[in-house]
């Protein structure tokens, strides 16, 4: 019997070394060139390019097995060191469904001569990675997330990125400005509440709202994100508390619905009425997020009336929110 164990050896360590070589083939990373408006890099094979992507903002997102790469552009700066780990904090608990996270300190790094902010991460064997870099007038987001191979896929897609804006483009983004409305009355009186326009923010000396963009999440539906807002405006240091029955859907002029949520906004210390609404626009690309904070409860009415008389921005839109000028007395 032993002469035959001894016989049938070689076939068997061939067969394993076979399959060890199949195995490997099959956890091969290839790569290839991801062209998207206004910068390129390079991604595993298995992320397709869209034909369809828009300069201003979009998204795209690939996974093949245990890894991932997400992608999401949109006007506007980066997230600075101290804003990242809270935003990207919320994002990834919604990933790992209670798992426990370790978050690195995010850091000023420079991709592709670009700037950036970068914040790793760990949840178990999962290695994540999230990178918001300047590119022209949009920033763009880059997720890594992996159990193996993942510095490999990490360092081939950051080292290769390049950032080529399109000058046009860039000049029709402008300032950021994410809303408009097709009564120009609506923003009569508006500006800006101060010279600051990394977050845009306006005022008719009564009501002070605070409006964003971003691009639409794949997979992530509009109730979703709607439930996570509180979890957002708290890591940049709020607190979002939702009224008892303080919700109101708004048939809109263009036959779409509207929900409105009313609250109390707390921040330093202080705490105000407050109403957020969360909407998709018409380009399917982008989701604005608008937070109006009121003087007392009593205008949260006036308040929607406004709210639901604002749209995405479009070309053309008002794009100057500066006050207007004092008058000498005559």
């Amino acid at each position: 019997m032993a002469h035959d164990r001894r016989r049938r050896q070689p076939p068997l360590l061939n067969a394993l070394a076979v399959a060890a070589l199949a195995l490997a083939a099959c956890d091969k990373l290839d790569f290839h060139q991801v062209e998207l408006p206004g910068f390129s890099f390079e991604a595993p094979t298995w992320m397709a390019v869209p034909k369809d992507a828009q300069y201003r903002a979009g998204q795209i997102e690939a996974r093949k097995g245990t890894r991932m790469v997400v992608v999401t552009w949109q006007a506007g700066g980066i997230m600075t060191p101290e804003e990242m780990p809270g935003a990207i904090g919320v994002a990834i608990e919604q990933v790992a469904r209670g798992e426990q996270i370790s978050l690195g300190p995010a850091r000023t790094v420079t991709v592709g001569g670009q700037q950036a902010t970068q914040l790793d991460a760990t949840s178990g064997s999962v290695k994540v990675t999230y990178v918001d870099i300047v590119c022209g007038k949009r920033s763009v987001m880059i997720g890594v997330i992996a159990v193996s191979k993942f510095e490999t896929m990490r360092d081939r897609i950051l080292g290769s990125f390049r950032c080529d804006p399109d000058p046009g483009r860039d000049a029709e983004i402008g300032d950021v400005v994410p809303i408009g409305s097709d009564d120009p009355a609506t923003l009569a009186g508006w500006h800006f509440t101060d010279a600051d326009r990394e977050v845009f923010a306006i005022t008719n000396d009564e009501l002070v709202a605070v409006f964003g963009e971003t691009a639409v999440v794949e997979d992530v539906g509009i109730d979703k994100l709607r439930t996570m807002m509180p979890a957002f405006l708290g890591a940049g240091g709020a607190t979002f508390t939702p009224a008892d029955g303080g919700r109101e859907t708004r048939a809109l002029a263009d036959g779409s619905r509207r929900i409105f949520e009313f609250g109390d906004l707390t921040t330093d210390g202080e705490r105000m009425s407050a109403v957020t609404t969360l909407w998709e626009c018409d380009d399917h690309v982008r989701l604005v997020f608008g937070l109006v904070v009121l003087p007392d409860a009593a205008r949260r009415g006036a308040a929607v009336d406004w709210l639901a008389r604002l749209r995405c921005s479009r070309p053309g839109d008002k794009t100057s929110f500066e006050p207007e000028p004092e008058r000498e007395p005559e």
